[in-house]
């Protein structure tokens, strides 16, 4: 999934835990709490200044927590997507760059979760598959092929792939191949 060194969860130990947010993710309210602190970290810091020496659109922010609420402004969706497409083409090699992505990205996590909490056996559990994958999909997004709607594509490529292995596992289970815990049943043929 996300790697340790990104999430930190040693940081917020001591912090009184939510029940989870309002679907019940206590793994996203995590990734929101770490965020708070990341965003206006030393290492943030110096990572934006870094970034903003070659695009000079990151200049204006004074740290990535005004990134972010710049990226997801309804009113500035040009703007934004270019910030996100130069943050989405650094996130191959830095992955700061790729956390920020992600939390560009949050509003859909949560959506994304909602919409698949159906299949999985907690809220937990898809926001764990949901987040894996646009992980994986903002890691090696295809910058020189897909260089505009950033948040739209990496939003739909997620849906595609999280429904099309609920859609597998759903039919496995059918076909009397996978329990109901998502392990092979032994001696069962796919």
């Amino acid at each position: 999934l996300v790697p340790s060194s990104v999430l930190r969860g040693s940081r917020w130990s001591g912090l009184q835990r939510r029940k989870g947010t309002d679907m019940g993710s206590i793994l996203l309210d995590q990734l929101d709490e770490e965020w708070a602190w990341l965003a206006h970290s030393r290492r943030a810091t110096l990572a934006l200044t870094r970034w903003a020496q070659c695009d000079a659109e990151l200049r204006e922010f004074a740290n990535l927590n005004e990134l972010v609420t710049f990226v997801n402004r309804r009113d500035r969706l040009a703007e934004g997507d270019a910030i996100l497409y130069r943050l989405v083409c650094r996130a191959h090699v830095d992955e700061l760059a790729a956390r920020t992505v992600l939390a560009c990205m949050m509003p859909g996590i949560k959506r994304l979760t909602c919409n698949f909490r159906w299949a999985h056996e907690s809220s937990d559990e898809a926001s764990a598959a949901v987040l894996a994958v646009m992980w994986e999909r903002i890691r090696t997004y295809p910058c020189v092929r897909r260089p505009a709607k950033i948040a739209a594509n990496i939003q739909l490529d997620t849906r595609q792939r999280v429904g099309r292995r609920v859609d597998r596992e759903c039919k496995q289970r059918a076909a009397g191949v996978l329990g109901a815990s998502g392990c092979p049943v032994k001696g069962a043929v796919a």
